[in-house]
């Protein structure tokens, strides 16, 4: 068990994700990007997410059976 302050930031962003049920976006991701964002974590911070990243992303909608709202606006979905 690790405390919180032996992690360093891109640790944290590899384990912990926040997406606020109620906010006003200032962009209309679709739910596939916000999902994608989820690989930037893993990335060098000039790198574009690859086939690879994509195909994570895909699962993992598959996975939570979302894939129907893959090109939703998430900001217009429901949080609850």
């Amino acid at each position: 068990s690790k405390k919180l302050t032996d992690w360093t930031s891109a640790e944290l962003a590899q384990f912990v994700a926040y997406v606020p049920q109620a906010h006003h976006g200032m962009f209309s991701f679709r739910v596939e990007d916000v999902v994608l964002m989820g690989c930037t974590a893993h990335m060098h911070w000039l790198s574009v997410p690859g086939k690879q990243d994509k195909d994570i992303a895909a699962d993992a909608l598959v996975t939570l059976g979302v894939v129907h709202l893959k090109n939703r606006c998430y900001i217009e979905l429901s949080g609850g």
